[in-house]
């Protein structure tokens, strides 16, 4: 049985540090380069960024060897999270990336 997962919560438990993930894929069409996860389990959790008035970014929290998501990486339109009988849970952020998530292994 597969069920539905609210992105909401899921964002709540990363950033809790409950989760951990693996990325499956993630295609950026600036470089046409297609970069496939490299099957280990990394910590997830939420990037901080932040802007100025003009947009511009002025402050970016990423973690080398982390998984860090942003919280629009819960909101796109486009997306959605579900859970497998295995409990783990497949967030497709958009069409050009894709990670698997569970809760961590003690």
């Amino acid at each position: 049985m597969i069920k539905t997962v609210n992105r909401g919560w899921l964002k709540r438990q990363v950033e809790k540090g409950k989760m951990e993930s693996l990325c499956n894929y993630s295609f950026d069409p600036m470089t046409d380069g297609i970069e496939y996860g490299d099957k280990k389990w990394r910590q997830a959790r939420l990037q901080i960024r932040q802007y100025d008035e003009n947009d511009k970014l002025v402050n970016d929290d990423w973690i080398e060897g982390m998984a860090n998501f942003t919280d629009w990486d819960f909101h796109t339109k486009s997306g959605c999270a579900w859970q497998t009988e295995d409990g783990l849970i497949h967030l497709i952020i958009h069409s050009n990336e894709s990670h698997t998530l569970r809760f961590k292994q003690n």
